[in-house]
């Protein structure tokens, strides 16, 4: 698990065994492990060698990608010894919310950057050393716009088994938000075969936020979420490998109901 401490707002991760207790072999043997920079842990993924990966908030309003050992100890191997390494995207607030680790190692953050007017989508692929992947759109960068003065959020990132990488969010292209879904090639340019040139939007009614995605074995792909209808109610969208629409659901529970993941 990731998160933030209250005491001081320092990034940590904690680790429980099987039976739910603390691992008190992780971090300062209470099963915590802080990185001793202030922020807060967006995502995390395991390494195959055992070292985590953590999408960092920092104070720097900057992508920012972190690395553990295996024992919870920052890894100051990585990031030139600060145990991070930080990405401006175009001068502007940014934020990775989501991070996946590609078959190769590489390693893809998405979230949202500012692009001098609005937001947009944003991603950058880092090598395995954290050096930014300039074989991604040339820069190991790229920035989404869905429209117009639109401000776009990527929440969730998954890569498909051809390589292709999907990112699922939300755009506030007319006063409310839907569900944004974009595909990139594995270069990072736009896959065209997706949507309209590359990218779908999906009103589900009143603002509606897309927080969770998973890609099915037939390559279909599945976005939960907020639909913002009743006071808001679990929204699911199945998409079509072409991503027109397979099937979508919005599910009353109560009156403020919200999906954030699915697997």
């Amino acid at each position: 698990m990731s998160g933030h401490t209250t005491d001081g707002g320092l990034l940590c991760l904690v680790q429980f065994n099987a039976d739910g207790t603390l691992d008190t072999s992780f971090g300062g043997g209470d099963g915590v492990a802080s990185s001793g920079v202030f922020g807060s842990a967006k995502d995390v993924a395991l390494q195959t060698d055992g070292k985590f990966l953590v999408a960092a908030d920092l104070s720097n309003s900057n992508f920012n990608l972190m690395r553990f050992n295996s024992d919870g100890s920052l890894d100051t191997s990585f990031g030139g010894g600060s145990g991070y390494v930080s990405t401006d995207l175009a001068g502007g607030n940014d934020r990775a919310d989501s991070l996946t680790i590609q078959s190769d190692g590489k390693v893809i953050l998405a979230g949202f950057g500012f692009n001098g007017t609005s937001f947009d989508f944003a991603l950058v692929r880092y090598n395995t050393d954290g050096s930014l992947d300039t074989s991604f759109n040339g820069t190991g960068k790229v920035l989404t716009d869905f429209g117009g003065n639109s401000s776009d959020t990527g929440n969730e990132v998954r890569v498909q088994a051809d390589g292709k990488i999907v990112v699922a969010g939300w755009s506030d292209t007319g006063g409310t938000n839907d569900f944004a879904i974009a595909r990139y090639n594995a270069n990072g340019t736009l896959d065209t075969g997706f949507g309209t040139g590359g990218q779908v939007t999906i009103d589900l009614g009143g603002s509606d936020l897309a927080e969770g995605l998973t890609i099915q074995a037939d390559g279909k792909i599945l976005v939960t979420g907020t639909a913002g209808i009743n006071g808001n109610d679990f929204g699911l969208v199945r998409l079509n490998t072409d991503g027109l629409i397979g099937y979508d659901l919005q599910r009353r529970r109560g009156r403020h109901d919200r999906l954030h993941s699915i697997e």
